[in-house]
């Protein structure tokens, strides 16, 4: 699950992500879309050592389209207590001034 907050200057993701290694969330920019991917591990092959088994470590992948309106060479991110944040900063330029409209 991902929640995005827009504050002033920036857009937040943050990612429930427990139980994850920080080594290996990968976090890449191609273009207009941020990638955030986890490899976890294969499943074992042989699981009937287990008797009832809800969790696997595996792997997920999630793209976020930033149109244009985010400082890509800013873009950071951390990981604690099972939570991983990513901080977008918002590009200027992208975001016009917010306009009155008068109602005729």
């Amino acid at each position: 699950p991902v929640n995005i907050e827009s504050t002033a200057d920036s857009f937040v993701l943050t990612l429930f992500a427990a139980g994850l290694s920080k080594e290996k969330i990968q976090l890449s920019v191609q273009g207009e879309v941020l990638t955030i991917a986890y490899p976890g591990t294969m499943p074992a092959a042989d699981s009937s050592r287990y008797t009832h088994q809800e969790f696997q470590d595996l792997g997920f992948e999630r793209t976020f389209q930033l149109n244009g309106k985010v400082l890509a060479e800013r873009i950071n991110a951390s990981y604690a207590d099972g939570i991983l944040t990513v901080t977008l900063p918002k590009d200027p330029a992208a975001t016009p001034p917010a306009q009155t409209i008068a109602v005729g």
